[in-house]
This record gives structure tokens, sequence and C-alpha cells, in this order.
């Protein structure tokens, strides 16, 4: 069987992390939503991208992304760690498309350390910013069966 050749465009952004190397995004975020429904918990950080370019392209991916997991019920992710340590995510502008469209949200600690597992400053950050945006919150995710 032929490989079907995809053309999508390529959305540029950096990850200052990464040596300061360029990547590409291919905005295919809702497609392995969609192949996988029902194996995954939850996204995580789905807002992990620092975007660097036009707003509306950002945009147009990121609610393929939401639209996708609302669809199949999937929660996405806010994570506690780059809320934690001050980093380019938790992203305000994804969370409000995530908002539009309805998403279920859910809190991962993402501790890379015992005492990250439980932080209730932190998580009360996230709270404030669920309710300012009304997301949808569930306290605990529903662990899929395979």
């Amino acid at each position: 069987m032929e490989k079907q050749k995809l053309e999508l465009e390529a959305v540029k952004w950096s990850y200052e992390e990464i040596a300061g190397k360029e990547f590409y995004m291919i905005p295919e975020c809702d497609f392995y939503v969609r192949q996988e429904d029902g194996l995954f918990t939850y996204v995580a950080h789905p807002d992990l991208i620092n975007f660097v370019g036009d707003e509306k392209i950002y945009q147009k991916h990121m609610r393929r992304l939401c639209r996708a997991a609302k669809e199949c019920d999937i929660p996405l992710e806010i994570n506690l760690l780059g809320l934690r340590e001050n980093r380019q995510y938790p992203r305000q502008l994804f969370w409000e498309l995530a908002a539009e469209e309805g998403c279920t949200v859910v809190l991962g600690s993402d501790a890379h350390r015992p005492v990250d597992v439980v932080d209730p400053v932190t998580e009360e950050k996230a709270m404030t910013t669920i309710r300012q945006l009304a997301l949808n919150y569930l306290e605990t995710p529903l662990i899929r069966k395979i």
C-alpha cells in the first residue's frame, strides 16, 4: 500500500531550551487525537509550543486541537510545572480558545520532584484561570482502558 503524501502548512515555532534551533509544527494536532479516540486519558500540556508567527495561524490550529478534544471527550491538561516555573505555558490565548470550544480541562502536576506532587499555591493559580475563563474542570480524569 502506498503512503499518502500529506501536504500541510508548517507552522514555525521555537523553544529556547532546545539550543535555539527552529522546528516546525505540522498542524496534525487534531489528527492524532481523532485517530486514537478512546486511548488517551488527556492531552498533556497542549499549549507547550512557544509559537512565533502570525497569531491567526496559531489560533486556527490550536482551535482544531480543541475541537477534536471536545468531540472525542478528551480533556486538556493545564500543566502546573509550566505555571510553577513561569514558563511560556500555560498560555492564556490557548485556554481562551479551549473555553470558547467548551473543552474539559484537568490539572497535571508534572512533578519532577516529590515536593511538587501536591502544590496548593500553584493549583490555586490554575483554578483561578479555570474560574475566570469558565472552563469545564474535571477533578478526576477517567483512566481509559485499551
